[in-house]
């Protein structure tokens, strides 16, 4: 079940991804987000206004948060520029990566207590216990309960 949604998923997104790469090349564009609009961006023309005030010739609302972020040419003396990243082929190539890992979930083996006969009082300590279940002949023990028992562990 779970590599069908894997698969479906990579269809998905391939779909999505195609489409993105067919647009054809813009010229490069710097991001910054405008320091002067508050709230979420509803209007593209109300943040591009807002970002002619930051001293930008426009600006758009963008992303899941939808905030106004000011737009100005990319020029290659601007080191403080931002350029809009798109790493469409890295999520792909991580996708993929994801997809063909299998989950494997690591089986726990079974294991059987039974109340220590040696061991006497209170158990408080764990380390105690497992010593005194190793006298008694299985590998291990631990403290269990409200009454605070020693009980051994083996593996069924």
């Amino acid at each position: 079940m779970e590599k069908k949604c894997y698969g479906l998923l990579l269809l998905l997104l391939l779909v999505l991804v195609s489409q993105e790469m067919v647009v054809p090349a813009e010229a490069r564009v710097c991001l910054s987000q405008s320091h002067k609009y508050k709230g979420t961006c509803v209007r593209g023309n109300n943040c591009a206004n807002v970002c002619k005030t930051e001293g930008f010739p426009g600006g758009d609302c963008r992303g899941l948060r939808r905030r106004c972020f000011c737009s100005k040419p990319y020029s290659a003396d601007d080191a403080g520029c931002d350029m809009e990243k798109k790493c469409y082929g890295l999520l792909l190539l991580l996708l993929l990566v994801l997809a063909s890992q299998e989950v494997v979930v690591p089986a726990e083996a079974r294991v059987c207590l039974s109340q220590s006969h040696n061991y006497k009082g209170p158990c408080l300590r764990g380390h105690n216990c497992a010593n005194v279940c190793k006298t008694e002949g299985f590998p291990g023990g631990e403290c269990r309960g409200f009454r605070r028992r020693c009980f051994c562990a083996k593996p069924c």
